[in-house]
This record gives structure tokens, sequence and C-alpha cells, in this order.
């Protein structure tokens, strides 16, 4: 039985089973996170025992694995590495969840501080008998999605939150047992039962009626069977007393029997009153004006017992959700026959308040919230830092001087982000500050062992990873062994789809005044070159236009003008360019509220003719009331819509009101927008010198003169470099900027990459299907005449691709003004005729110009690289910290993969180039900004270089896989039984590239994302903390790892399964890469774009890809029957 069970346990069909639910497990829970916190992702399934079960599991099957296929074998040294350092990582996150603990300290300048607050919440329990104490600290993982099991009998012992603690350490047992969790709460009030009678009086008598003010009016209760004294009388009720007003309640009927005269009126007054004598009984009703031994009191009302009851507004126990309020946790505590409900209020983050009664005997004291941990040294805060980016509020960086008091040992140390203070198994990272700037907050990490453990297994998996590419036999070479005996048995077979493509042009004449009031090109390249002051950063005016124009418009050529003069135009021309339209409007519901047919719509088109209002102003109010997460698509279209219309009137009022073109340095680097010159040297008035600018360059437009306006510049342009400062950039720097905007190179790369890659594939279709002896093996002769053919014009063919590509920049500058020809008309003009003159040539010729495609694509690249260099120059930091950054640079890792396996297969680099071309048009009409931004603190750090490089390379091996394997799949398509023999090697072909691509991806993914755990430690205090986007670059990495085991799995080791599941993974790093980013919340938030949702192309792309494999796996199915 028990040999049974282990070799169940190391099978791969148990593996695969434990793989997917960890993925499944934690996919789910960082949805749970994004709608209802981190403590709620946690409580259902972070910290739930059958998630550490199936980690558990894992540890066990990858432990039974190594002895069962005998990885201590040196040829299986590399396996081994990667087995054993999963199951090292495993035991350090033992170590870290059972040992280790964290928390925040805060510290004010000039005060010292030894103890700190920790991150997860407690129950803390005190009890004592007046001899004996008990105490206790249970943590709690409660949520409002885990109450849902509170009373299911099956599930509330293993999913819900319910608890119960007993003791009987004391003199007597007692118990504590978990009722009720509420999240978010409020009070509200409940009025209950009948208490007692309310009396009013004033104690004045010599003020009667109006004269008595309210604040000379005392109210009081005489409660059931209690009495009470009041000006100079004593009252009672249900509690009969000698000289005394006793009132008894009677079946509904309030009684009086006094030891006094009371003369009874009632409200109001109807003449003298009654008068009842001592002794005698009579009936009262509210309202009722009661005169007793001269002192008059109202009796108004019965009294009612008034109770709190606390309710929940939200689930959502989501630190950043802006309704969030304090918890509450209802116990009933226990001892003998006597027990005690009790309602403790806390939550994370928040010092914890105690209640405090006794019960039989015991007192208890009971808090819920986090607890105090003690540090046995103390850290003084001596001064905090911020430094913010010039002319921003955001800040650069912040650090905290601290010393380390240590007995009579003192050590100075400066804290910042990513730089810690590691001191006796504490490490104190610089996590945020006071709103006030008035102190610090650090993140306190006390994990020593589990730390040291973890990054012992990251060790390993580095060692493995080495051993994979430099040691002979592992998969991966096996791999590169079976391909070359592919490509000797064999010719490479290329099959292409037709990919259909389609461009307009936005040279669009709207009307005479535009061309002619449109301003002078050479003034414009002049402008550009002023520096401006915006978002944090010193940029040329080039930049900012087209960040303007870019966000108005979405494209950056209208109306045959580039950005400056567009934005110049619009400063200097507002009566006309209102007019214009500019103002990007997708959604077909707002151009049919705009009454346009046209996506780009004016702004005057934004008023009402009759009215001149605002066309959206009561609607934008409704919708800004609306919270983010329920707003509809077409409400926020409208937001967005809004937006750029508020940006273009911003420039619009630039003579009246320059809120953006900070162009003049100041104080404190603060760079202003206006500057107020004499206009005359003995005259006092003077003139703002902005405003004075923009109407002559209205002049100059007119009448074609522009040596004033030229000189105004020239006097600007001087001023910013005398008082710039140090925070004005290099002039090279500044150039290369203007540079990057002018040639716009990822753009000029997608057409490149294009038809690059389509005639490349063109002319392997040419060898395929054109040449007669296409299904011949090569020759010797052929091979040694290819191999003499690709020395001889290795040096001709790049610097014929230079010549290229310098030529077809030259016309794109020289000639799309004037004759409007598009650059990609050029491309293909000077490329087809060398196509055609060659389409009918030999098998030699045809070899020759696949090498010249093939240095183009490399030249393509090489241009690439230089453009991320540039930005990487240009913003002082690596270029992949946005989205678009990150895309561009997912695209170059794409190519580098296609590069790498396109050595051995043309129809690989083919592939790859257009797939990359498809990406950057993604880039360039999605929802990313391609804005240069600066980079919050966290990101100033070598880590930037290292952990995001890594992953977001490896997303290009999973991009090339994916493409591969959907290339598999329509091979397999149109595969017949007489093309069988020859298609199913390049299927194998491309399915041995297509895992050698996995396989470096998936080990550049781990190592990426262990890395990011590193510098997670470094920053944040802790090395994993399932934010989402770990928890998905987790998932990608387990996705990833059951396909490359899947040949282990009867049933799942052809190649059809292979291909299918490579194409479908890449739905996981989708979601790793964009989805998380843009439909989850967490600590990556800083790469996040807006919110778009789920966007249509993606379930369009999952549909097709549906279709394409049922169809391959049918026709495949038919040819082998």
């Amino acid at each position: 039985m028990i040999n049974k069970i282990i070799n169940y346990l190391s099978t791969m069909k148990f593996a695969t089973i434990m793989l997917l639910l960890f993925a499944f497990s934690i996919g789910y829970a960082t949805f749970i996170e994004n709608d209802f916190g981190a403590v709620s992702a946690q409580a259902l399934i972070y910290k739930m025992w059958w998630f550490e079960l199936i980690i558990l599991s894992l540890a066990i099957s990858l432990i039974l694995n190594i002895f069962k296929r005998k990885l201590f074998r040196k040829e299986k040294l590399a396996t081994l590495m990667f087995h054993f350092s999963f199951i090292t990582i495993i035991l350090g996150a033992a170590v870290t969840r059972y040992v280790s603990y964290e928390g925040m300290m805060v510290i004010k300048e000039g005060e010292s501080q030894d103890v700190f607050l920790s991150s997860e919440t407690f129950l803390s329990l005190k009890v004592h008998d007046e001899i004996n104490q008990f105490s206790y600290d249970q943590n709690l993982n409660l949520s409002s999605i885990t109450k849902k099991f509170d009373n299911t009998p099956i599930l509330k012992n293993l999913f819900s939150n319910y608890f119960k603690l007993e003791s009987n350490k004391l003199s007597k047992s007692f118990s504590v047992e978990y009722v009720d969790f509420l999240t978010n709460v409020k009070d509200s009030v409940i009025t209950n039962s009948l208490s007692g009678m309310r009396l009013t009086s004033s104690l004045e008598n010599s003020k009667k009626g109006t004269d008595i003010s309210i604040e000379e009016m005392t109210t009081k209760d005489i409660l059931f069977n209690e009495e009470l004294y009041f000006g100079g009388v004593n009252f009672t009720l249900n509690n009969p007393n000698e000289n005394s007003v006793n009132f008894s309640l009677k079946e509904d009927q309030l009684i009086c029997l006094s030891d006094f005269d009371i003369t009874v009126n009632t409200m109001p007054p109807t003449g003298n009153g009654t008068i009842y004598k001592k002794g005698e009984e009579f009936f009262i009703k509210p309202m009722s004006l009661l005169e007793i031994n001269g002192n008059r009191y109202m009796f108004a009302d019965y009294s009612y017992k008034e109770t709190k009851e606390m309710f929940s507004v939200s689930e959502n126990m989501s630190d950043s959700y802006k309704g969030r309020t304090i918890d509450a946790l209802v116990l009933n505590v226990k001892s003998a026959n006597y027990q005690e409900k009790v309602t403790l209020t806390g939550r994370k983050g928040i010092y914890p308040n105690s209640t405090e009664f006794e019960l039989n005997g015991l007192n208890f004291t009971l808090s819920y919230g986090p607890i105090f941990y003690k540090t046995p040294f103390q850290i003084h805060l001596k001064d905090f830092q911020l430094e913010t980016y010039p002319g921003s509020m955001s800040p650069s960086s912040f650090a905290s001087e601290v010393e380390v008091i240590d007995g009579n040992k003192i050590t100075p140390y400066r804290i910042f982000m990513n730089n810690i203070l590691d001191y006796k198994g504490f490490r104190f990272f610089q996590a945020s500050y006071e709103e006030d700037e008035s102190g610090t907050i650090l993140s306190v990490n006390h994990d020593f062992w589990g730390t040291l453990i973890t990054y012992i297994g990251y060790f390993f998996m580095m060692l493995g990873m080495i051993l994979v590419f430099f040691y002979k036999k592992t998969r991966f070479n096996s791999l590169t062994e079976r391909l070359n005996k592919l490509k000797s048995s064999s010719l490479l077979i290329i099959l292409f789809f037709f990919i259909s493509f389609s461009s307009y042009s936005d040279e669009v004449n709207y009307n005479d005044s535009l061309k002619k009031y449109s301003v002078d090109i050479n003034h414009s390249n002049t402008f550009e070159n002023l520096l401006v002051q915006n978002d944090g950063r010193i940029k040329p005016i080039s930049t900012l236009s087209s960040e303007f124009i870019r966000k108005i418009s979405r494209s950056e050529k209208l109306y045959g003008l580039n950005t400056t003069q567009i934005y110049l135009g619009i400063m200097s021309f507002p009566e006309i360019w209102n007019k214009v339209p500019l103002i990007k409007v997708q959604n077909k519901q707002l151009q049919y509220e705009l009454n346009s047919e046209s996506d780009l719509i004016s702004f005057v088109s934004f008023f009402d003719k009759k009215t001149g209002r605002f066309i959206f102003e009561e609607k934008i109010n409704t919708v800004n009331a609306i919270s983010d997460r329920d707003k509809s698509k077409y409400e926020n279209e409208l937001l967005k819509v809004v937006e750029r219309f508020n940006v273009l009137y911003s420039i619009l009022v630039t003579k009246e009101f320059n809120s953006h073109l900070k162009i003049f340095p100041s104080e404190n680097n603060f760079w202003k927008g206006e500057m107020f010159v004499p206009i005359h040297q003995s005259d006092t008035s003077s003139v703002d010198l902005i405003k004075s600018y923009l109407e002559s360059v209205q002049m100059s437009t007119i009448n074609n003169k522009w040596g004033i306006t030229d000189t105004i510049i020239s006097i600007i342009s001087d001023y910013q470099t005398s008082n710039g400062g140090d925070i004005i950039p290099q002039k090279w720097k500044i150039d290369l900027e203007i540079l990057y905007n002018k040639i716009d190179v990822f753009s000029l790369l997608f057409k490149w990459y294009f038809f690059a890659g389509l005639i490349l594939l063109i002319f392997c279709i040419v060898l395929i299907f054109y040449n007669k002896d296409n299904q011949k093996q090569l020759t010797a002769e052929e091979k040694s005449l290819l191999i003499k053919i690709k020395k001889r014009n290795r040096k001709i063919v790049f610097y014929s691709a230079i010549c290229l590509f310098i030529i077809n920049y030259v016309l794109q500058l020289v000639l799309e003004e004037s004759l409007e020809i598009p650059p990609i008309l050029w491309f293909i003009t000077l490329i087809f005729p060398f196509f055609i003159s060659l389409f009918n040539q030999t098998y030699r010729r045809s070899i020759n110009v696949i090498i010249i495609f093939r240095y183009l694509i490399y030249v393509g690249w090489g241009l690439h690289t230089l453009g991320l260099i540039a930005i990487w120059i240009i913003s002082n930091h690596a270029p992949w910290t946005n989205g678009y950054e990150a895309m561009i640079y997912t695209v170059w890792a794409t190519m580098f993969a296609g590069i790498i396996f396109g050595r051995k297969s043309d129809l690989t680099l083919a592939t790859t180039t257009l797939v990359s071309s498809m990406l950057l048009l993604f880039a360039f009409v999605s929802f990313l900004d391609p804005t240069i931004t600066n980079v919050v603190p966290v990101l100033n750090s070598y880590w930037l270089m290292i952990h995001v490089s890594i992953i977001v390379a490896s997303y290009g091996f999973f991009v090339l896989g994916a493409f591969l394997g959907l290339l598999s799949l329509i091979l397999t398509i149109i595969k017949t039984k007489k093309t069988k023999s020859i298609l199913e090697l390049k299927i194998s072909e491309l399915t041995i590239i297509n895992e050698k691509s996995l396989i470096i991806g998936v080990y550049m993914l781990t190592i990426g994302t262990f890395l990011g755990g590193v510098w997670a430690n470094e920053s944040w205090g802790r090395y994993w903390g399932w934010d989402p986007k770990e928890a998905w670059a987790l998932v990608s990495v387990l996705v990833y790892a059951f396909i490359l085991h899947m040949r282990f799995i009867p049933g799942l080791k052809s190649k059809m399964t292979f291909n299918i599941a490579s194409v479908f993974a890449i739905y996981s790093i989708l979601m790793t890469f964009f989805g998380v980013n843009h439909l989850l919340s967490g600590l990556h938030s800083y790469a996040a774009g807006d919110d778009v949702g789920i966007p249509v192309y993606v379930w369009i792309s999952v549909f097709i890809v549906i279709v394409i494999t049922l169809v391959s796996s049918w026709n495949d199915k038919r040819i082998k029957s």
C-alpha cells in the first residue's frame, strides 16, 4: 500500500495535477486580492492549510523524482540542480512562513524607537485570576470571503473564519469562541425596550414659558426599579419609597402616588391645572407639566434603551480602498455557566484597542489587530531627507539618517531605497514617510534563516541554468543535435500566411487658412530646441509638443505638419486651430453626440451652437461621481475625451494663461511660465515675453518676416543657459532627444521589419514552390557554394543595407512633405525591382537574396538596439520602466531570439520579424503611452537592469515559441498525404526550435522572477509577498514547466499537443505583462497604463486560435487514418 502511494506521488500525472492546482489557485487569488484586498487573498488561499499541502506535495514529488529518474548521475547534473533548487526554495519559504516576522516602525525626527508594529493581525488574550496569568497571541487570517463558510457544517472547520481557544491553566477553565467578523464597520443606533421615564426642568422658578432658554433646561431619566433625586425632590419608578414622588407603570399606564401635593397641567396649559393631594393616586400622560414644592417638571415622554450596533459597509479589505474603515471581531467568552459576548475592533496597520472585563472571577484583556515586537537595540532618527524631481512634488528619493544605539555602542547609518540597515538579524528598509515629512516609516524584517536558505536555492537554480547551456548531456543540447540532423536531411520549407495591411494618410487638406497660417518649418525647428520643465523633467519643446499632440490626437503627423508646428500654431492662432479637427474620439456614441462622423473632432464642436454651453457639462459631473470600478466603457472613454479636450484648451489659452510652457528658470528649480520685460529701458511698464513672442509668431507667419521672432527665441535660449543651473541636461543629450523625436525609429522599424520579413518569406516560397528541384537534398557542391557566397558577400550586404536605410530615410525627410509619398512606398520601390530581377534566377542567386534580407533584418535589429540606448541616455534609466518601453524591449528580445534560432532556420527568422512588426504596431495603436517619464524611487536601482531585463527578455522567447507553434498548426492544416513526409520534417524542425525557445524562456523567467525576489528583499524587506505580478510570473513558470514536462506523460507527448500548448500558454504571459498592470492592483502599479479592461481583440485571437487548433487536429487525424 505504501509503495503504491509512493509510486503515485512520483508520477508525472500527480505532479501535473499539483502544478495545475497550484497555478490555478495563485491566479484566482490575484483576482480575490484585486476585489477584496491582499488580506482576503491570504485568508482564502495563501495561508490556508490546503494551499500549503499542495506546495508540500510538489516538494515530495520533486524529491521522489530525483531518485526515480536517477538524477545523481553526471549527465543529469543540470536537471538535479533545478530540482534541488526548488526543494531548497520551498524549505526556505516554510522557514519564512513559520519562524520569521515583519512589521513597520515609525520614528519621528529626534526620537528613538525599539518597537515596531507587526504586519499581521492577532487576537491577543491575557487572563489572570489574581494569582496566575495566561497570555496568548493567536495569528488570525480573517476575511469577508472566508466568512461565507462560517455556518457550513462540513467547511466550518476547514475554510471559514471559525476558531475556538480553550484553556484550563488557571484556577477556572475558560474558552474564547469565534462568533462573527465584520469588515469596514460603522455604528448604527437602535432603539430597543422601554427603560424608564424622562423629566425635564429649568429649576428656575422666577422664569416662565418663553423666558426660559433651552440651555437652562435639564433632562434626567428615572429608570425602572431605581430612584432619582432631582431639584430637591426624590423620584422613584416601580420602586416606592417614603418622602418621594412614586411612579409605577401598570398595563401601559403610568400611575403617580406622591408624598407631596402636585399640580398637574397638560401641554399646552389650559388653565390652573389639577391639584392632587398627598397620598392621592392618579394617572399621568406624557407632555404633562408637574409643579412640586415650587419646582416645575415636565414629563415629556418615556425613555428607551438605545444600543449601538455595528454593520459592515463593504467587503473590500484593501489598504488602497478609499472606504476602508475598521474591522470588528465578535467573540463569545465562556467560563463555567457564565458567558460574555465581546466585540473587538481593529485591522492591519492600526494600533489595537483593548477590552477589559471580569467573568466568573477571571479578569480578561482582549484586543484584535497587530502586536508589538521589540528589538534588542534602539533606532534614533537624526534627520529625514526628501528630494523631489525639479518642478514637481513627486519624490525622486528619500532617506533616513539614523543611529543604532546598542548599549554604549552608537553606530551611524543612512537608510534609503535599496540600501538597507542589517543589524543582529533585523533588516530595516526605507518604506515610506509621514505626510508632513516629520518622520520616517521603516519596514522591519527578521528572517535570517529563511532568507539564507532561499538564497541558497537561488544559487542552485543559477548553477542549473549555466549547466543547461554548457553541459553536453542536457535536453537543450539534445534538441540542437536533432535539429542539425533534420537540417542535413532536407531543405527548409517555409510556408507563410497572408497578412493584410492597410494604411491611410493623415495628410488631409482641411482648409486654405490652415495652410496659409502654418508656422514656418525653419522657425519651428529653432523653437523646438528650447527647454521646458514638465512632469519633473527638463526636456526640449520637441518632446513636449510630441507628447501633447499625441495625447490629443493619438497621432504625431497631421495635415502635413510636424508636432512642433501644430503646437506652436495652436498657441499663436487659437481662433483658427479651435476649428480644426484635432481631438481623437473613437467611441461611436460620443461621435454621434458631437454630431460628427469622423474620429477627429474640433474644439468648438464640444459646445452647443445655440447656448454655447459645454455639451458634456452635466454628464461629466455625473460620471465623476461614479467609482472607477463601476464606470462603463462609454463613461471611461468620455473621461479620456474630456481629458484631451482640456489639454487642447490649455494650449489654446496660452496667451492669456500659460499653465504648461514653463521655460523660464527660477529659484528652487521650479521654472515659470511667464516673464515680464520692460518695453523701454526708461519705462516702468512691461509686457509678458511669452505673449509677445506668440503675437510675434502670428505676425511673422502672416508677413513671412522672422527676424524679430528668431531674436526672441535667441534671448530666451541664452536666458535658459545662464540661469538654468545644473538641472539642464548636456547639449548632446538634448540634441539626441530631438533627433530621437524626429527619426521616430520604432515607427520606422515597424515598416522595416514588416517588409523585410515579408519579402524574405516570398523568396523562401520561391525556393520551395518555384524551383523544380526544391525537394532535392543539398549536394556537397551546393553546400560549399552556399558557404562561399556567405563569406564573400558578408561585407557587401552589410554596407548595402546601411546605404539602403540612409537613402530611405533621406527620401522620407526630403520628399514626404512636397510629394506626400509615404516612406513605405519608397521602401517597396527600392526593393521590388531588385526582387523581380532575381525572381527567375538560379537557386544560388535566390540564396544570395535571402542572405541580403537576413542582413537587412540584422541591421534593423541593430537600429532597434540604438533606439533603446537612446531612451536609456535620455531618461537616465533602463528603457523598460513603463508599458511602452517594456513592449519595445520585448520586441527587441523577440528579434534577438529569432536571430539566434534563425541561423538554422530562415522560416524562424522571417516569422519572428513579421511578429515583431505586429508587436510594434500594437505598441503604436494601443493604449500604451510612449512618453519618457521619471521613475519612482524604488526603481532607482541596478536591479532594474538585472531583474526586469531578464524577465521581459524571456517574453520574447515565449512569443517566438507561440508563433512557431501557430505556424506548425497551420502547416498541419495544409498538410496532405502527398506532402506529409516533407511537411512533417518541417513541423519537427519548428517544434524543436519551439521547445528550445521555451526552455530558454522558462529559465530566464524563473531566474528573473526569483531575482525579483532578491530585489524585493532589498527594497521592501521580504522576498515574496504574493503581489499579483509575482503571482502571475510564478503561474507562467508553472504553465511552461508543465508544457516542457508533457513529454513524460503518455497521450500528451505528441508534437501537435506541444505546439497547441505553446500557443495557449502565451496568454499567461499576456496576463503577466499587461493584465496585472491594467486589470489588477498591486505594488507594480508604476508600470500601469489606462484601465482598458480586456480588449476585444484578445477574445478574437482566442477564437482564431481555437479554430486553428480544431481544424489542425481534425486534419492531422484524417491524414493519419
